[in-house]
């Protein structure tokens, strides 16, 4: 078992506008982020993605 944590990170990809990464959530754990993940892309634009980075990587 790791203690590692994860944010949910929201992907701008739409043609309209530069790419843009934009975090979302505090650290979560892996389970949650998940889940938090899933919920937003169920109600997100086109062009827009939610995707699971680990929290250390995302602090680099």
């Amino acid at each position: 078992m790791t203690d590692e944590l994860f944010v949910v990170v929201r992907e701008t990809t739409a043609d309209v506008c530069q790419p843009v990464q934009m975090r979302v959530t505090p650290p979560l754990t892996h389970e949650e982020a998940v889940e938090r993940a899933r919920q937003e892309n169920e109600t997100a634009m086109p062009g827009i993605h939610h995707t699971v980075r680990s929290w250390s990587s995302w602090q680099d």
